[in-house]
């Protein structure tokens, strides 16, 4: 494979990664470090979506459902952050479960 380019199977084991991530915050075994969790541009996905690569490998509307699901997967585990930040531990759980 050329060089920059990506593997699928890594982005889905990045994903993977990040789920456990936000499971690991809410059961006390990581800290939030306001980066990878919310930011969606800071992820693997994030960082691939950007590219010639990423938007030549699927249709548009594909790419922007692609987006679209991204962002608002990052937008609940910012609002699991802030229940968790507020000791809220069942209701980042309840909303979790959404996630997966």
């Amino acid at each position: 494979m050329a060089a920059g380019r990506i593997y699928y199977s890594n982005l889905i084991l990045s994903h993977i990664n990040w789920v456990a991530t936000v499971r690991a915050v809410i059961d006390g075994k990581a800290e939030l470090d306001g980066g990878i969790i919310i930011d969606p541009d800071q992820t693997d996905l994030g960082r691939w979506m950007v590219t010639d690569e990423a938007r030549e490998s699927m249709t548009e509307a594909k790419y922007g459902l692609l987006s679209s699901q991204q962002h608002k997967l990052h937008q609940t585990a910012r609002q699991i952050a802030g229940l968790v930040a507020e000791g809220k531990t069942a209701e980042a759980d309840e909303l979790f479960h959404r996630l997966t």
